[in-house]
Parts: C-alpha cells; sequence; structure tokens
C-alpha cells in the first residue's frame, strides 16, 4: 500500500475509471442550486489551509480485510489464496510535500494481534530526519507494510491508492484546473447544505498514474458554505489481459475536536475481481481511526539534535 509521494505513481496493472460511489443518504434540497465555481472555490480555500494544518498528524489505524471466493464451483481456481483474513494496526502519517501539499503513509505495527516491530522508533526517525530524507524513508515503509495485506493472487497485487487522503488531492486549489467538475446535487445533512461533486482528471501528468496514462475521476461530498469535505470516493479499474478488478475506496470525515480538524474516520473499500467476465472473488477491508496526534519537531541541547515530541493527543 504504497502512499502516492510522487506527481505520477504508478499502478501496478492499473486502468483509472470514475464514477460509482453511493450517494450521501439525506433529503433533496429545495432550495436553488449554490455555484459549482463558487463552491470549488470554497473548497480549495478550506483545503489551504487544512494541509497546514494537516502535516505532522499521525492516527492509529485499526484495518480488517478479508477474502470473499465466488461461490461459482471452479470460479475461484485463477486465486492462489494466501492470506485471506487479516487484521492490521497501524499509524497513518502525514508529511509535508512541495508539490502535493501532504503526503500519506501506513506503517504497520501489529499484524493478527501479533506486534512485528517498535513503533516509537521508526516514527520518531521520521519526523527528527529532513523533508526529503523522511519522505524517502516513509515510502520504504509504506512498500514493507504492504506485504501484510490479504493476500490473494491475481487479485489484490500491489494495492497502492487506499490511503485515506488521497481523493482530496484532486479538490486542492492548485489541481482543480487539471479536472473537470460537475454538481450532481444539494442534500441537507445536519441542518447544512451537502454538495455532491464529480470529478474526472483531464491533464498530463496525472496526479496518480497508470500504464495507460488514464485519468483518475471520483466524488466528493462538501459543506456548501463552509467547503468542508464530509466524504470522498474513488473508484478504478486493475486491469490484466482477461482479468479486471474493479475498486471503491470511500472515507468518511468526522470531527476530531482536540485538534479542531475533519479527520478521516472510516474507510471502507472493495475490490471485485472477474476473469474473461466471470466473477471470481472479493477483497473487503474496513479501516478506522482513532488516537489522533500532532508531532512538533523541538531542537534538543544536546548537539543540537532535532527531536520529534508529540503534541496532546486527539480523539473522536
Amino acid at each position: 500500500m504504497r502512499a502516492c509521494a510522487n506527481v505520477a505513481v504508478t499502478l501496478s496493472m492499473a486502468v483509472v475509471l470514475w464514477g460509482r460511489a453511493a450517494g450521501v443518504a439525506a433529503p433533496q434540497d429545495t432550495a436553488p442550486p449554490p455555484d459549482r465555481d463558487a463552491v470549488l472555490q470554497r473548497v480549495g480555500d478550506y483545503l489551504a489551509g487544512y494541509e497546514q494544518d494537516l502535516t505532522a498528524v499521525v492516527a492509529q489505524e485499526d484495518y480488517r480485510q478479508r477474502y470473499l471466493p465466488s461461490t461459482v464451483p471452479g470460479a475461484a481456481t485463477l486465486g492462489e489464496v494466501r492470506v485471506s483474513n487479516r487484521r492490521l494496526r497501524s499509524d497513518v502519517l502525514v508529511l509535508a510535500d512541495p508539490v502535493r501539499g501532504w503526503v500519506t503513509f501506513r506503517d504497520v505495527f501489529e499484524v493478527d494481534g501479533k506486534p512485528v516491530r517498535d513503533r516509537s522508533e521508526r516514527l520518531a526517525a521520521l519526523f527528527a530526519a529532513p523533508t526529503d530524507e523522511a519522505l524517502a524513508k516513509a515510502q520504504a515503509i509504506t512498500a514493507e507494510s504492504a506485504r501484510y495485506n490479504v493476500d490473494v493472487n491475481g487479485i489484490s497485487s500491489s494495492r497502492t491508492l487506499n490511503v485515506p487522503t488521497a481523493a482530496l488531492l484532486y479538490l486542492r486549489r492548485a489541481f482543480q484546473p487539471r479536472s473537470t467538475f460537475a454538481l450532481e446535487g444539494v442534500q441537507r445533512s445536519g441542518g447544512q447544505r451537502v454538495v455532491e461533486l464529480t470529478f474526472i482528471e483531464q491533464a498530463l501528468p496525472r496526479i496518480i498514474g497508470s500504464p495507460g496514462d488514464l485519468p483518475m475521476g471520483g466524488r466528493a461530498w462538501v459543506d456548501a458554505d463552509s467547503g468542508r469535505v464530509q466524504r470522498t470516493a474513488l473508484d478504478y479499474t486493475l486491469q490484466n489481459r482477461k482479468l479486471s478488478t474493479e475498486a471503491t475506496i470511500d472515507v468518511t470525515y468526522a470531527e476530531a475536536p482536540r485538534l479542531a480538524l475533519w479527520l478521516p474516520s472510516v474507510m471502507r473499500e472493495k475490490y471485485e475481481s472477474r476473469f474473461d467476465g466471470r466473477f471470481i472473488g472479493a477483497i473487503s477491508g474496513e479501516a478506522t481511526y482513532s488516537n489522533f496526534r500532532r508531532f512538533s519537531v523541538a531542537v534538543t541541547e544536546k548537539n543540537g539534535d532535532m527531536t520529534p515530541t508529540p503534541d496532546e493527543p486527539g480523539a473522536h
């Protein structure tokens, strides 16, 4: 599950499609719809401040994955099931990036109830390093963490996109001109007007690349007045000759009061695979996020070392 750390990050065997996520279950708004461009401006303004506040935030991720084979006799013979159920606990951390604004990484510290490393030392080393070095180290850690995924040959090879903040990249002010946006509807939720935006990328190079350089697309549900993002969804297809896997990654945000931020609360993903059009199985996952905390880098007296220190942890 390598995170998107470069301007174009290759998805192994990926052909990117868009647009199947379900909408927000809420009453339709009867007032005149807001202006699409005005909503996009508010979202861009919101994320401009958000990316500053988000940097150096760490959360604990509790991530459950499972493989669901086809019930059709003989349909699953194509996939060797190496790991069919898994529970991962990880630190998910966000670092600043001069191009993207931020990048998100996953560092697994427990697999099926068994610790796999000393979590504190690796996290401290990342935040103590200069930015370029920290990004390289975080990429290596994320690549290492990916080997613990539910693993079914032909279905789940090199899943790389399921970090919860990936869809926000397309809504950043600097990246909005790269995509076309449509306002699909307005609904009432908790007294707020929630706008559903769809998007599909047009510009090259892609923010998230694929072998065919096809565009990524998805949806976002945002507060029409503040631009705050409440939910995102990305849809894409992994393609390899006759084998295709349709993927959906859906993320819901909630307020973490002690950090005064809306942060990922739940991420749900599903990968449904077909061979020559026949369903052969699926992988599903659900991750929940808690124990949000912010790290700052302080200079200690000993040799002027840079030492990361956690601020007050947040919770929601």
